[in-house]
C-alpha cells in the first residue's frame, strides 16, 4: 500500500529527512514541489545503496501518496510505475519496461 508506508505524507514537511527502517541512515526525503505545505512526493532508496531509486507521489492534490515510480534493476531510469487510481492505498494498474529500452511494455 503507497500511503501506508509513510501515512499518506501527513505530518511530514519539506525537506523532511526519515529513516524508515531505524538504521541511522536516511533513505527517504520528503518534498512540498508547490509549496502549500502538504507533502507531495516521497523519495525514497528502497535498496539502501544510498541512491534515491523510488518516488511516491501524490499526484491529484488531495494529500494521499497515489503513484510511485521505481529503478528496479539500479540502472538509473525508472522502469515500473504503479498507479493507485481508487485512492484505497493500494495499486490498482501497474507498468513495466521490461527490456530496459526506456518505453513501457508491459501492463497489469
Amino acid at each position: 500500500m503507497i500511503s501506508s508506508i509513510f501515512g499518506g505524507g501527513e505530518g511530514l514537511a519539506d525537506g523532511d529527512l526519515l529513516d524508515t527502517d531505524g538504521d541511522g541512515l536516511t533513505d527517504s526525503v520528503a518534498l512540498d514541489s508547490d509549496g502549500d505545505g502538504i507533502v507531495d512526493s516521497i523519495a525514497m532508496d528502497t535498496d539502501g545503496d544510498g541512491t534515491f531509486d523510488s518516488l511516491a507521489m501524490d499526484t491529484d492534490g488531495d494529500g494521499v501518496l497515489d503513484s510511485v515510480a521505481m529503478d528496479t534493476d539500479g540502472d538509473g531510469n525508472i522502469d515500473a510505475v504503479g498507479f493507485d487510481n481508487d485512492g484505497d492505498g493500494d495499486i490498482d494498474n501497474a507498468a513495466f519496461d521490461t527490456d530496459g529500452d526506456g518505453d513501457f511494455d508491459e501492463f497489469i
